[in-house]
C-alpha cells in the first residue's frame, strides 16, 4: 500500500492547537462534539462527555493539554489529550503521552473518518517542533484493529519515523452476532455451560429465586450506585484500600460517569439478586454502536456459587440481537470471567513514536535499543534460573 504523505507546506492551513481542557469555551466545546459524531466513535473513554468528566477528577494538576488538528471548513479533524513527563519505562526521557487514569481503559484518540493519516502526520510534525517535548510520543492502549492506530503505524512507516511496541496484550472481547442460544451452544466450553447451569440450580436452592435486574431507562441511580460502591468495597478491594469509594476521586468519578453516561444514553448496570439478595453487579457502557467494560464487583460469601460468571453470563445474552455488537471486556489480560465465557481476544498495545529533530529521534532509537537488550538479558537470565534453579537453603540445626 503506498500512502500520499502531504508535506506541511502542502497543508499550511490545517492548524495543529494546543488548549487547556479546563478552559475550552462554548465554541471549543461544540467542536468536540461535533469531532465525536464524526468519528467512528471507537473510544467512549475519548468521548467529550466521558473525558471531561475524568479530567475533572484526574488532572488536578492541570498538566494535560487537548491537542487538535483543526481544517478550515470542516472543523476538528483529530484530538487527543497529552501530558509530559520525564520517564519512559525506566530511561529518564522526557516525552508526550497520551493522558489517562487507572480508570480509562482505551487509547484511542477520537479522529474524523478518513482523516486518520492527515491527523497523524500534521500532529507529529508539530511536535516535531514544539519545544521541550521530548524523544518520543507514548500512545498507550491502542487496540490493534482500531483504523486510528492503523494511520498511525501507515504514516510512521511511509516517512521512515521510528517506533516500538513497548507492551502488547491480549483481553477477552465478543461479538454479538446470531441468537445467544446458537452461541451459547456453539462457542462456549460444555463444561462451562455445565457449571453455569449447575451453579445457578445450587444458588437458587441455596438462597432463593436467581434474577438480573437492570434499572428503568429514566430511574435515578443514586441507589444503584451507592450499592455498588458499598459491595465492591466489602471485598478484597476494599481491604486494600483500592475500592472506587475509598477515594473521594475515583468515587466522584465514578458516579459522575454513570451520570453523565445515563444523560448520553450509554451507561449500563446490572445486578444479579438471589432471595431479595444482591450477589453480583456490573457496568458497562454502549456507545457508537460498541460496548465496553468498566466495573464489576461481587459479594465475596458467596464466592463459590460464581456469581460474577452467572451475571457475565446474562450481560452477554442481552448483548445479542444488536445487530452483530463487539464488546472490549476493558479487563486486564486474562480478564475472568469474560474470559472464560467470551472466544475472541482483542491486542492492545502501547506504543512509542519517534519525534523531534533527527538527533532527537536518533536519542530514541538507540534508547529503544538499550531497552531491548536489557529484555533480552532478563529473558536469559529468567530462563537459565528456570533450568538452573537455586539449590534450597539448609540452615544450621
Amino acid at each position: 500500500m503506498s500512502l500520499r504523505i502531504e508535506p506541511p507546506t502542502a497543508a499550511a492551513l490545517l492548524v495543529v492547537r494546543r488548549l487547556y481542557p479546563h478552559r475550552l469555551d462554548a465554541t471549543d466545546r461544540a467542536a468536540w462534539d461535533a469531532l465525536a459524531d464524526a468519528s467512528l466513535q471507537t473510544n467512549v473513554f475519548a468521548a467529550p462527555w466521558l473525558q471531561a468528566v475524568s479530567l475533572a477528577h484526574f488532572d488536578s494538576a492541570r498538566g494535560a493539554r487537548l491537542y487538535v488538528v483543526e481544517a478550515p471548513g470542516i472543523g476538528w479533524i483529530g484530538a487527543v489529550a497529552l501530558e509530559a513527563t520525564r520517564w519512559l519505562g525506566r530511561a529518564p526521557l522526557v516525552h508526550l503521552r497520551n493522558w489517562s487514569h487507572a480508570n480509562d481503559f482505551l487509547g484511542t484518540p477520537l479522529v474524523r473518518v478518513g482523516y486518520e493519516h492527515l491527523f497523524w502526520s500534521q500532529l507529529l510534525h508539530a511536535l516535531d517542533e514544539q519545544a521541550g517535548a521530548g524523544v518520543a510520543l507514548l500512545c498507550r492502549s491502542l487496540p490493534a484493529d482500531d483504523p486510528v492506530w492503523q494511520g498511525l503505524d501507515e504514516i510512521a512507516t511511509a516517512v521512515g519515523r521510528p517506533r516500538r511496541v513497548l507492551r502488547s496484550f491480549l483481553r477477552p472481547a465478543h461479538r454479538a452476532t446470531g441468537s445467544f442460544e446458537d452461541y451459547w451452544q456453539t462457542a462456549v466450553n460444555p463444561r462451562r455451560r455445565r457449571r453455569v447451569s449447575s451453579l445457578a440450580a445450587q444458588l437458587g436452592a441455596q438462597l432463593g429465586p436467581v434474577e438480573i435486574i437492570w434499572p428503568e431507562p429514566d430511574e435515578p441511580l443514586d441507589s444503584w450506585l451507592d450499592a455498588f460502591l458499598v459491595l465492591e468495597a466489602s471485598g478484597w478491594k476494599g481491604g486494600e484500600g483500592s475500592a472506587l469509594a475509598v477515594h473521594p476521586a475515583t468515587k466522584g468519578f465514578f458516579t459522575d460517569a454513570a451520570r453523565a453516561g445515563q444523560a448520553a444514553g450509554a451507561f449500563r448496570i446490572a445486578r444479579l439478586v438471589a432471595g431479595g439478595q444482591t450477589l453480583a453487579m456490573t457496568t458497562y457502557f454502549i456507545a457508537g454502536g460498541r460496548g465496553y467494560g468498566f466495573k464489576s464487583a461481587y459479594d465475596e460469601r458467596f464466592a463459590r456459587y460464581a456469581p460474577g460468571l452467572l451475571l457475565q453470563a446474562e450481560v452477554t445474552r442481552s448483548l445479542h440481537g444488536r445487530g452483530g455488537l463487539f464488546f472490549d471486556s476493558c479487563s486486564a489480560p486474562g480478564g475472568e470471567p469474560a474470559a472464560s465465557l467470551w472466544s475472541g481476544r482483542r491486542s492492545i498495545l502501547d506504543v512509542a513514536v519517534a519525534i523531534g529533530s533527527p538527533s532527537r529521534q536518533m536519542v530514541f532509537s538507540a534508547a529503544m535499543q538499550v531497552r531491548a537488550g536489557w529484555r533480552q538479558a532478563k529473558t536469559v537470565q529468567s530462563a537459565l534460573v528456570t533450568r538452573h534453579p537455586k539449590a534450597p537453603v539448609i540452615r544450621p540445626t
